[in-house]
């Protein structure tokens, strides 16, 4: 299974986010970041480290100075496109 994908192609973060920058990897386990957060009036700046405890399924980041961490899991889904002809005529 490829590695998941983490902060290259992702969608992009909200506006309360800047300066983001990935320092090493940028997929799956190993990846490394920085970005600056703005809430509430107060600015502070992150960095955060990806693990990849079930690999395929689930990442991992962690701020050790903020003592926070968050868990993503990944669910695969099928998707059928559909196109319809559009004749013209004339």
């Amino acid at each position: 299974m490829a590695p998941l994908p983490t902060t290259r192609n992702t969608t992009p973060l909200p506006p309360t986010f800047s300066v983001f920058r990935v320092e090493d990897g940028g997929v799956g386990a190993g990846t490394a970041a920085s970005f600056r957060l703005a809430v509430g009036g107060r600015a502070r700046s992150s960095r955060v480290d990806v693990t990849e405890p079930e690999p395929g399924r689930a990442l991992t980041d962690s701020d050790p100075e903020a003592g926070a961490t968050r868990t993503s899991l990944v669910i695969a889904a099928r998707c059928w496109l559909s196109l319809l002809g559009t004749g013209r005529s004339g």
